[in-house]
């Protein structure tokens, strides 16, 4: 049984990763799936965005601030027909402003 992780990268102070901002939450889901033995892709929202077409023209970005990109979308069609289960990492949106 294949799964798939697609992390929308949290937005919250129990979630915050480090660079490429892979959450914590992603993490431990991977850590559980690998300690039972499943195996599993990851994806962000990013490789989502390239795949579905709404960031076309970006793929070649070498601005990795702008877009974080992992896998072309050959790669992202196969993850995503031989996934069983897909777990969407996600928070909620909140109104704020960032200070930088």
């Amino acid at each position: 049984m294949k799964n798939l992780i697609i992390d929308c990268y949290t937005d919250e102070p129990s979630g915050l990763g480090a660079p490429p901002y892979l959450s914590v939450h992603s993490r431990y889901l991977a850590g559980a799936l690998k300690h039972v033995g499943q195996e599993y892709n990851y994806i962000n929202i990013d490789d989502l965005r390239v795949f579905s077409g709404e960031v076309l023209g970006f793929e070649k970005s070498l601005n990795k601030r702008t877009i974080n990109y992992n896998y072309t979308t050959s790669e992202i069609k196969k993850f995503l027909e031989e996934s069983n289960t897909i777990y969407v990492v996600m928070g909620c949106f909140v109104n704020y402003n960032y200070l930088s």
